[in-house]
């Protein structure tokens, strides 16, 4: 998946920078889509998620946000925690909230704040590669059964099941997704 990240340069040693975004964000297993330096924009049509820092307002922020909600695609706006929740109100005014999410961080906190986002995006990855799997009887009846009991389809249970309970356990993986670069 790609993440596009944006920051609003500052002289604010606690505000995120969008190298230090780009950095957590590869971190989770994502590329990242950036504005270069020298003023280039990344084709935002190629994100799948976007990720802006919105303690510094700026007009590319706000373009930013209000270009992911027209295409339906989901923001995090990040805000540093000493910023009055208040001042940011304006953002999600109008906005869903399963498109618009505004969370605060710290030092401390930041880590934690984006690997529970981004990891809640990954689950809901866009399906792309179809697979036939062919599985005995008594997991077809499972399927059925759990079925009735959810909105989800059979093919969603067992992914869910199997994202859950293999991919984000299998610590190798998770050390592969964390080292490798884009």
């Amino acid at each position: 998946m790609k993440a596009y990240t944006y920051s609003h340069e500052t002289t604010n040693k606690k505000i995120l920078t969008i190298d230090q975004i780009s950095k957590l964000v590869k971190k989770y297993g994502f590329s990242v889509l950036a504005d270069t330096p020298k003023g280039k924009q990344t084709n935002l049509d190629e994100a799948d998620v976007f990720i802006v820092e919105v303690s510094v307002p700026s007009t590319r922020a706000g373009y930013v946000i209000a270009y992911a909600i027209a295409c339906r695609k989901p923001i995090l706006c990040l805000h540093h925690a000493k910023l009055p929740k208040s001042d940011l109100e304006y953002l999600t005014e109008g906005a869903s909230e399963k498109l618009l999410t505004l969370k605060a961080y710290d030092e401390k906190s930041i880590n934690d704040v984006l690997s529970f986002y981004l990891r809640q995006k990954k689950k809901k990855e866009i399906v792309t590669t179809k697979f036939t799997l062919r599985v005995p009887p008594t997991i077809a009846e499972y399927l059925k059964w759990k079925k009735q009991f959810t909105s989800k389809s059979k093919a969603s249970i067992i992914r869910d099941g199997f994202i859950e309970n293999t991919v984000e356990k299998d610590e190798l993986y998770q050390d592969y997704l964390r080292k490798r670069s884009f």
